[in-house]
């Protein structure tokens, strides 16, 4: 992560900036240089889906998921198809 902070700050001009709060300007405009970043833990589950065939050729697929919005739901019901 360091490397990247390193090659990111060199890439867009980071010493270049002047860190006093609202010290640059290009006319009216305020000028931002920021960064931030976040890691997440890695937490796998055991999981399991069902699968049943009906008498008619249907297929009834059942299973869990999370979504917070990502479309989690939507890629977890593709393999059901």
């Amino acid at each position: 992560m360091r490397e990247c902070y390193t090659l990111g700050a060199e890439r867009f001009g980071w010493s270049r900036r002047t860190p006093g709060i609202g010290s640059m300007r290009d006319g009216d405009w305020l000028i931002g240089y920021g960064m931030a970043s976040v890691s997440h833990p890695f937490c796998q589950v055991p999981c399991q889906a069902r699968a049943s065939l009906r008498r008619d050729g249907s297929a009834y697929v059942t299973s869990a998921a999370t979504d917070i919005g990502t479309g989690a739901y939507t890629v977890m019901a593709r393999p059901a198809r």
